[in-house]
Formats: C-alpha cells, structure tokens, sequence
C-alpha cells in the first residue's frame, strides 16, 4: 500500500522521455513499432538511409548507482521527504549469500541496483534513463518530433539519417548510462543500415564502448 502510494507521487512529478514506451499506461511496443515503420516509409520516400544501432544494457536494474535515482527524484521536484524515505529504505538494505546448504554470508550493504519486483523499481528506473536519453536528439526528425531514438524500457534502438550523427550520439549515450551505473553489452548491439530501393546499401562501421560494430543484413536480436 505504502509502495501505491508513493507511486502516485512519483507519477505525478517525474517526466520520462515521450520516445519511452515500456511499462507506461497506454503505451505498448506495438506503439514503437508503428512508428518505426513510419520512420522507415518517410526515409523510403525522401531517399534516405537509416542508420540504425540496437543498445543492449547489461543487468539494468541490478547496476544503477542508487545514489543516482535520489539526486534524479530531487531535480524533479519530488518531495524531499519521499526522496528521504526512499533513500532510508534503499541505504538499510542488506543480502545475504548462502554458502553451501546451510551457511550464510555476512550481510552485506547494497549500494546499486533497484528492489526486484517492487512497484516502484520501473518507474524510477525510466526517470533516471530518461535524464540521459532526453539529451539524444538530432538523429532524425518524423514531423515536429526528435526520434533520435526509440526506447522500451531497458532496450534502445539509435536512429539517425547520418552516420556520424549516429556515432556521436552512441558515445554521448554510453557516457550517459556510465555515469549513473550502467553499462552497455557490447555482444548483443548491432547495427543495420536500411536504405531507399534507389540507393546503394553501404557498408559503414560504428564502435560501441570500443566495440567495432559492422552492419547485418537483417538483426538477430
């Protein structure tokens, strides 16, 4: 009950970024994925290639700095009481490892990651994403809206009609999500590059977090 209300709070004060789709009311990926399809057919007709990256996050709940999620919930101006509750609540929080069939760890202080199966774990972590994600913009535009990217919780799909707008938007993307405790999977990106049915497919690289990623023809993941 606690946790219900304490979300309506958080609810009414944090701004996730619009390109977030996961986990939000009314919202689904068959949302962003019509409007990928949108985004595919203007390219299509103005002759554009898409240069598209797919960003996977390694373990996203179990590695934000939750230190991070506090100082978030103040910029956005959510009561600093509930902000105190909750970093009391996360700063009391200890595991403890069973070694073998009956022996147990020490406890030990958890300093990262959010509380699984917590209601409130989803929306704090999209609102400390969203800090980051919110500073991606000038990969393309689908009318008056920046869809620089396109996000369903922890996944992201990169978008950009330049590859080098694309490039320096994953680098400002990967220094993001570091600061706060996250770390890109550098064995689950990918990049394609789709292209106008008058165009030449080109054969582009982009690194990610030092990784080289050359382009598929068709995504794995």
């Amino acid at each position: 009950m606690l946790e219900k209300l304490l979300l309506c709070e958080l609810i009414s004060k944090c701004v996730i970024d619009y390109r977030q789709f996961g986990f939000r009311k009314h919202l689904s990926c068959g949302f962003a994925h019509r409007l990928l399809k949108r985004i595919l057919a203007k390219a299509d007709s103005l002759e554009l290639s898409v240069h598209i990256c797919s960003v996977d996050i390694s373990t996203a709940f179990d590695s934000v700095i939750q230190s991070s999620v506090f100082c978030t919930l103040l910029d956005a101006g959510v009561n600093a009481h509930i902000v105190a509750m909750l970093s009391f609540w996360y700063s009391n929080s200890y595991i403890r490892v069973k070694l073998g069939l009956e022996k147990l760890s020490e406890p030990v202080k958890l300093k990262r990651g959010l509380r699984q199966g917590s209601v409130l774990s989803l929306i704090l972590l999209n609102t400390l994403t969203s800090k980051v994600t919110k500073q991606i913009s000038d990969g393309l535009r689908l009318d008056t809206c920046d869809l620089s990217l396109i996000s369903y919780a922890d996944d992201l799909l990169m978008l950009s009609f330049s590859l080098s707008v694309l490039q320096d938007n994953l680098d400002e993307l990967v220094s993001g999500y570091g600061a706060i405790g996250l770390q890109v999977n550098g064995q689950k990106n990918e990049f394609l590059v789709i292209s106008s049915a008058k165009q030449e497919a080109p054969a582009p690289t982009v690194s990610v977090d030092g990784a080289i990623i050359a382009p598929f023809s068709s995504p794995k993941y």
